[in-house]
């Protein structure tokens, strides 16, 4: 546990030392490439028993060291064919691990951290719900979906554009990668989600209540197409009451941080435009509190919401800083509303990882 507490504390650290002593000019790199090293040496030079998934990735890719024909592999596995792909490629050059661990750490991290650089007003607080949301977590366990993660955030300013062609090839190559990411082609087609606008967010949230009311008989019918995911609904672990509860707090916790911000007065920018990328992103995080709720019903929804856990962030901490720090009244909110989200999420993600550390696996951690 000694990880989650230093890191914690070190990125807090370094955020206010960067701030105080490094010119305007060179803060937001300095910040983001500090950060981006920090993340990378934890995830990518871990052993390989810490993670759930790890163990199994390891297993894959030292088959694929084995074998001389990327047909065959596909064949003999469940894997998506751009993951044995990478797998395959790196193999042939290298049998250590650590190095694939590399490659798609940093990927990852750079689109991420691409997005903050781009789109953030706080790149600082940012990073800091990127650790207490689990985003950093995450890429310890799902390696193919961190990859589709990070080939969607390329995605998003095409779909800001209304690009569609580009943004579905976009998805489409993701999908290679983890075949659930396909999903998100639908966001190409779908208007967008003006949070200013009552009446729209009144008919999508009454959409949204319809779809999670039969979302059971849902869920039921498309497993009937596939009959390989029919035990994770039926008779596994994601069935069973600890994880419900969990996956209520995992709703909850998200609902309440977008509901604290609202009250406090943030979403100000709503009030000035409604430019294109920030309605993108209202979606996003529009998207991600649905399907966080869906999770509810079925806990793998959980595994979607990743998906839109970055955009989420976005609105939030744009929402705390659209407050007024020359208004005395706003200036104050913003402070208590960046002190209470982080202090939520963090208290969420730290009561997670202490008393269901065996979910996610990553602790006791040791490097590799």
């Amino acid at each position: 546990m000694w990880l989650h507490y230093f890191l914690f504390m070190a990125i807090i650290v370094f955020c206010v030392l960067q701030k105080m002593l490094v010119p305007y000019s060179n803060r937001k790199r300095i910040l983001l490439w500090g950060t981006f090293l920090l993340f990378l040496v934890f995830i990518a030079f871990r052993a390989y028993t810490v993670g759930n998934d790890t163990p199994e990735y390891y297993r894959l890719f030292k088959l694929i060291k084995s074998q001389s024909s990327i047909s065959d592999i596909a064949s003999a596995t469940r894997y998506e064919i751009g993951y044995i792909t990478l797998n395959y490629l790196v193999s042939r050059i290298t049998d250590n691990f650590t190095v694939l661990l590399i490659i798609i750490t940093a990927f990852y991290l750079y689109s991420s951290f691409r997005v903050i650089r781009r789109y953030s007003e706080s790149p600082e607080l940012s990073i800091v719900l990127m650790f207490t949301l689990s985003l950093f977590y995450l890429a310890m366990n799902i390696e193919r979906q961190c990859i589709a993660m990070a080939i969607f955030y390329f995605a998003i300013p095409f779909l800001e554009k209304k690009r569609r062609f580009i943004y579905c090839l976009i998805i489409v190559v993701a999908s290679l990668f983890h075949s659930a990411s396909i999903i998100l082609m639908i966001l190409a087609f779908l208007p967008r989600i003006d949070f200013s606008d009552r009446k729209t967010l009144l008919k999508w949230g009454i959409i949204s209540l319809a779809v999670l009311a039969f979302l059971n008989i849902g869920i039921t019918k498309v497993l009937s197409f596939f009959p390989y995911f029919q035990h994770y609904y039926t008779n596994s672990i994601y069935s069973e009451g600890g994880i419900r509860s969990a996956s209520i707090a995992f709703f909850a916790i998200r609902f309440l941080i977008v509901l604290l911000v609202k009250i406090i007065g943030g979403f100000k920018w709503q009030e000035d435009n409604s430019s294109d990328n920030m309605s993108v992103f209202d979606m996003l995080l529009f998207f991600d509190l649905v399907v966080a709720a869906a999770s509810i019903g079925f806990n793998l929804f959980d595994r979607l919401e990743n998906y839109f856990s970055l955009g989420y962030i976005i609105v939030v901490v744009n929402a705390i800083c659209s407050l007024n720090d020359k208004d005395m009244v706003q200036k104050n909110n913003k402070i208590i509303a960046t002190v209470l989200v982080v202090t939520l999420s963090f208290a969420y993600m730290t009561a997670t990882v202490v008393f269901r550390s065996s979910w996610s696996g990553i602790f006791p951690y040791s490097f590799v």
